[in-house]
């Protein structure tokens, strides 16, 4: 009765066939686009967070007491030598670094000019 070409009609019904070799190296280059891309934007971060850091740490700053938490100051006192070592908050000698003009607008903040702010607290 009918003559069926099967092979005719699979052709003609079917999705294009990409060679295998084409669609890896689709899917290997897309995602080497997104690990670059990726890693780009943490080294982007990890740059960014390291340069605010820089100009916290120089620059126009002052050594703000009275505000410190517990264990955060920046350095000495008269109680003890090092950085991290005040044992109450808002410590009235112990000191961080700020922007000079941010610690007279701090509840509590005084600007630190005792001899004993430095490393190594009081000799």
């Amino acid at each position: 009765m009918f003559d069926l070409d099967t092979a005719r009609i699979r052709k003609a019904t079917s999705a294009p066939v990409i060679p295998q070799s084409n669609l890896t190296e689709t899917v290997m280059s897309k995602t080497n686009s997104i690990i670059n891309t990726a890693f780009a934007s943490l080294l982007a971060v990890g740059l960014a967070a390291g340069a605010s850091q820089a100009l916290a740490a120089k620059g126009d700053n002052e050594k703000c007491a009275g505000i410190v938490k517990a264990g955060k100051n920046d350095c000495g006192t008269s109680k003890n030598a090092c950085a991290g070592q005040v044992n109450m908050d808002k410590d009235a000698e112990a000191w961080i670094y700020v922007p000079k003009g941010t610690c007279e607008r701090i509840v509590g903040g005084h600007i630190q000019t005792s001899s004993d702010a430095k490393h190594g607290g009081k000799s």
